[in-house]
């Protein structure tokens, strides 16, 4: 009795493992979905990024911090920044050949 509870156990996993490879083809949809969400987690980082150059702008201005915080503090937020652009854009061209 329990070595046939073990097969159908066995069974039903196989299958609810198999499904997505024997099943229908993959919606591409799926993976743009995912990319979207992704933008939009980017482009909270982007907004993120700006909000914290122009605190950091205005921290320096009003001599809150050294010239020289400053200026590594200014040169580490500018490379994020740049990194999140550069990832939104990836993200806009896998977009644009997903959809040619």
């Amino acid at each position: 009795m329990i070595l046939g509870l073990e097969i159908c156990t066995l069974l039903l996993v196989l299958v609810f493992i198999g499904i997505p490879f024997f099943g229908r083809d993959v919606d591409s949809s799926v993976f743009v979905k995912g990319e979207d969400e992704r933008k939009g987690d980017l482009m909270q980082k982007k907004e993120y990024a700006y909000m914290t150059l122009r605190d950091l702008e205005l921290d320096y201005r009003t001599n809150k911090i050294s010239e020289e915080d400053y200026c590594a503090l200014k040169l580490r937020y500018e490379a994020e920044a740049i990194e999140v652009l550069r990832n939104i854009d990836h993200i806009e061209e896998v977009k644009d050949n997903t959809e040619k």
